[in-house]
């Protein structure tokens, strides 16, 4: 089906003043992903020209680098949401692109569990490496994240994140 990965939306065409969304609410799989953004996903990989990601397998192949900065996401008519295949899954899933879920006033990411240890501390602390832990997009969203983790889930973090 390669018709269903180059599906694309597209941002409006007239800007609008402010983020897209006002409130992003995720949660974190034990691998790192959030939302259908898996470790190693297309949507991970920067365009030609730092341009935005590709939403279709070419990016595999596209010889460009990973995402390292926000502004690797951004750019004119950046998608919103990409379908894209999940190996692990076996399933095609649609998603919202990673410019698409830095673009809101507030993002919130909820963890529970043992099993998102490893996960939240790869994402919090360890070197940035977004292909292999997606989760660590957030960073590009500084002061605009709230974390809501419990015990469990917080267990392998050097230090407590400040408040």
């Amino acid at each position: 089906m390669p018709g269903l990965c180059t599906t694309r939306c597209f941002a409006r065409d007239a800007p609008i003043a402010g983020p897209l969304f006002d409130v992003m609410l995720l949660g974190i799989g034990a691998n790192a992903h959030i939302a259908s953004i898996f470790p190693n996903s297309p949507l991970l990989i920067r365009g030609p020209e730092g341009s935005a990601p590709h939403t279709t397998d070419e990016a595999v192949w596209s010889g460009h680098g990973p995402i390292e900065s926000a502004a690797d996401l951004s750019g004119p008519r950046a998608p919103l949401a990409a379908g894209v295949h999940v190996p692990e899954l076996s399933q095609w899933r649609i998603t919202m692109t990673p410019s698409a879920l830095l673009d809101s006033a507030t993002i919130i990411v909820i963890a529970n569990g043992s099993a998102k240890a490893d996960a939240i501390a790869a994402t919090l602390q360890d070197a940035l490496d977004v292909a292999r832990y997606p989760a660590q997009l957030r960073r590009a969203a500084g002061q605009h994240v709230e974390w809501i983790i419990d015990s469990a889930a917080s267990a392998r973090l050097r230090a407590v994140p400040p408040a």
